[in-house]
């Protein structure tokens, strides 16, 4: 801010207008603090392990990270199944065979996490669009005075309960244009940011030529099975998931309430058990990007963040035995 008003007298007097108020102002901190202490810090534990340079609390940061941004980015790779750790002691952290191919792919480790399972499931050509889609700003608009118009022209690209897959349908037909003229059109009659379809393909690119120096991640035209896909994108979403509680309102974990996002595909139409790309707080904390999904995925993928439980101890006399429901 005072960098811009000195603009206004470089050559002679002028004035500057702020659209704030002053309160705003006075209170703000002199600069801005460093990305380090505002990031998720899950990536840079990653590298860290991968390059065995040690315990992020330990390293001599010129501008050291909040001990919880640390804590929270642990936590997220454990949830991801990129490191082991006795005990929940961090120093004693390292990478798990998972982890160690995430060190190799220089991705956030949520997108990589997807995109290994992905692997696993013959979906690596839909997941590295969508992983695409997700590093940058939504290229649906939205514009604050024709919400209605964009979402009308956003409902043809829905498809299959997922916002995820309206990606995959956006690239397609974005993929069909013969020229840069063609697409901006479309663009504009589709509520479609032309820049950050352009960005996106970039992106794409860039995550493609890095997988191509990989062993195991094959392309292929579109034909993963749906549920293949939507399992892939859960297994980096895990701490996204929620429950219905009422109409567009889901209980998220660590006690979240969250509702889907009035531009979703979703919006009054989301099933028992959603998930998001992203949790966004505005007016209030709103589920981005977001997808139906069957219970039964979440525990093969999530099994060691549940908390299990035994009763109704019997007698089975098939078996001759004393089980118990899980």
């Amino acid at each position: 801010a005072d960098q811009r008003k000195g603009r206004c007298g470089r050559t002679g007097p002028g004035v500057c207008l702020r659209l704030y108020a002053e309160d705003d102002y006075l209170n703000r901190e002199d600069f801005t603090r460093p990305e380090i202490q505002r990031a998720n810090l899950a990536d840079v534990i990653l590298r860290m392990l991968f390059l065995h340079l040690g315990e992020p609390g330990s390293f001599p940061f010129i501008d050291p990270p909040a001990p919880r941004a640390v804590k929270d980015g642990y936590n997220l790779l454990w949830e991801l199944g990129a490191i082991k750790m006795k005990d929940g002691n961090r120093s004693t952290a390292s990478l798990t065979g998972r982890g160690k191919i995430m060190g190799h792919l220089p991705l956030d480790p949520r997108i990589t996490r997807m995109i290994i399972e992905a692997r696993d499931r013959n979906a690596v050509t839909e997941v590295t669009v969508i992983a695409a889609a997700l590093s940058i700003a939504d290229p649906r608009v939205r514009p604050a005075d024709r919400e209605k118009e964009a979402d009308q022209a956003h409902e043809k690209f829905g498809g299959g309960g997922s916002d995820f897959l309206s990606f995959l349908n956006i690239w397609t037909e974005c993929a069909k244009l013969p020229s840069q003229g063609r697409l901006r059109k479309f663009c504009k009659q589709n509520y479609l940011s032309f820049m950050r379809i352009r960005e996106w393909r970039d992106i794409h690119e860039q995550i493609r030529s890095i997988l191509d120096s990989q062993k195991g991640f094959k392309f292929h035209g579109f034909a993963a099975k749906t549920d293949n896909i939507h399992k892939s994108i859960l297994s980096g979403n895990l701490r996204n998931l929620g429950l219905r509680k009422a109409k567009n309102i889901y209980q998220g974990a660590q006690d979240k309430e969250v509702m889907i996002f009035p531009g979703s595909v979703l919006f009054n139409k989301a099933g028992k058990w959603v998930m998001a790309a992203e949790l966004i707080e505005t007016s209030r904390l709103f589920a981005r990007c977001v997808a139906n999904i069957k219970v039964e995925w979440i525990e093969p993928l999530a099994g060691h963040l549940c908390k299990y439980s035994w009763g109704e101890p019997h007698w089975e006399r098939k078996r001759g035995q004393v089980v118990a429901f899980e």
